[in-house]
């Protein structure tokens, strides 16, 4: 039996164990579906990316309420 009490928690599937299968699971959806997921603090973008993540994420979603 499932631990997962709504249709919508059976149907999502088990979350990633860590940060590498998170980073597997990113990879194979951006290679499978063309979905990116990606934070603006990621250490791997230059500042001019970073800010172009941000721009966009504005852009279709709005602005960010900064956590205090």
């Amino acid at each position: 039996m499932s631990h997962y009490q709504c249709p919508l928690g059976r149907a999502a599937g088990a979350s990633p164990k860590n940060e590498d299968e998170m980073e597997l699971m990113r990879r194979a959806a951006w290679r499978k579906q063309g979905v990116l997921n990606v934070a603006p603090s990621d250490s791997r973008l230059t500042w001019p990316e970073k800010e172009l993540v941000k721009q966009i994420a504005e852009k279709l979603y709005g602005e960010r309420k900064e956590s205090q």
